[in-house]
């Protein structure tokens, strides 16, 4: 919360400055009559005890500074905003949260902007702190207008929830879709992996780059996003975008450049209000293959849309079916996408319907003769379906590729 405060106010002091001024004047407000309630309380009172016994000041001063010690030790003892405070109001409060969230709520509130917060590092803290900081996240601030952007790995999220629920492990959970997957479905809108780059295009951008010096590269960056901008200019519709960004492609467009028009084309896609309506109708074809759920779709067009964004910075044009039927296969089956992900070729025993070699332990080897992931994967009626060199597509990873193998 402090955290927020400040950044909230270094970045609006930069074109807002009277919404700067105001967040500040608000946040010392509510420190004075919440945190420093104690102070004006024992003041208060040292002052009315002082005027009703008529206390000589000279003479008894060294009792005011005693008596004002004691209270100033206690206010800071209960002072929110400090850890030891914080502890002392949920220990002493009957609802110790509800000044907290109110406040948080009423500083996203007046920032008037979009407040992301991002999350690092998560996956290098054991289970149980993994687990007690999304759940608070989830259930302390979920109706708080802020997007948490968690970047881990996410088999140890996970991991860390099935440690702390072991427990429940052959309880909860579905083929191919663990109990610890299950838990990250419910918290998370949507789960991303980012795709590994080609080799073609790592040299690209390596021999850009080579000799640069990181003020150069700036320069270069800013020179290149500015032109990108430029090209992409007037460009409504998703068509037009996608032209352009097929246009860049061509031999002899500075990699870096090619870049930043892969990224304008991205970021003008997602600002689009009739985006996701296009995607919708895109997908209204898959939907046979989702669960029978509404949020199924939901989330399918959110994951698709991110998806596409990837695949586009990633300098590829997947095909709509193909990328339609990768999406789905992780979010039903997200054990099964990642043992594609590492080896494609495993693609052809699912379209044979064959049982899958020995060493395949389940549920996945279960999974490999499933009607529904067959559906997914070679359903007629759905367009192009998964091969191998789509699965490669999907993840960034092509026969021609040289470092594929690395990668993989």
């Amino acid at each position: 919360m402090t955290e927020l405060q400040r950044q909230a106010r270094l970045q609006l002091a930069r074109d807002d400055g009277h919404r700067a001024r105001e967040l500040f004047d608000a946040q010392i407000w509510w420190r004075v009559f919440t945190g420093f309630g104690p102070y004006i309380i024992g003041g208060g009172a040292l002052l009315w005890l002082i005027a009703l016994l008529g206390f000589d000041f000279l003479k008894d001063a060294s009792q005011l500074i005693t008596t004002g010690g004691v209270i100033w030790t206690a206010g800071r003892y209960v002072l929110l905003g400090t850890a030891r405070g914080t502890s002392a109001v949920m220990e002493i409060a009957g609802d110790p949260l509800r000044p907290l969230i109110s406040h948080f709520r009423d500083i996203v509130w007046r920032c008037g902007r979009p407040v992301v917060v991002f999350v690092d590092d998560l996956d290098r803290c054991d289970s149980d702190y993994v687990a007690r900081l999304l759940q608070g996240i989830k259930t302390l601030f979920w109706d708080t207008q802020v997007v948490y952007v968690v970047a881990a790995d996410r088999h140890w999220l996970r991991a860390a929830y099935e440690n702390s629920y072991q427990k429940f492990d052959g309880y909860v959970g579905e083929p191919g879709r663990p109990l610890g997957y299950l838990f990250l479905e419910k918290i998370f809108q949507m789960s991303v992996s980012v795709p590994a780059l080609s080799g073609n295009l790592q040299k690209q951008f390596f021999d850009r780059i080579v000799g640069m010096s990181h003020r150069e590269l700036d320069r270069a960056l800013d020179e290149t996003a500015t032109e990108a901008r430029a090209r992409l200019a007037g460009k409504e519709s998703v068509q037009e975008i996608l032209a352009a960004v097929d246009k860049s492609n061509r031999a002899g467009i500075d990699p870096l450049l090619k870049h930043k028009i892969r990224e304008e084309a991205a970021v003008r896609m997602s600002r689009k209000t009739s985006e996701e309506e296009e995607i919708e109708h895109q997908l209204s074809a898959f939907v046979p293959l989702l669960e029978p759920n509404p949020r199924a779709m939901k989330r399918m067009v959110n994951a698709y849309g991110v998806r596409r964004a990837i695949d586009l910075l990633a300098g590829r044009h997947t095909p709509t079916p193909v990328l339609a039927r990768w999406t789905i296969m992780e979010l039903r089956w997200p054990l099964l996408a990642e043992q594609l992900s590492l080896h494609p070729e495993q693609v052809a025993w699912i379209r044979s319907g064959k049982p899958p070699p020995k060493g395949i332990a389940e549920p996945l080897a279960s999974l490999h003769t499933d009607p529904g992931v067959r559906k997914v994967v070679a359903g007629r009626g759905y367009g192009k379906s998964l091969t191998v060199e789509a699965i490669r597509a999907c993840t960034g990873l092509h026969p021609a590729d040289p470092t594929s193998s690395a990668v993989a």
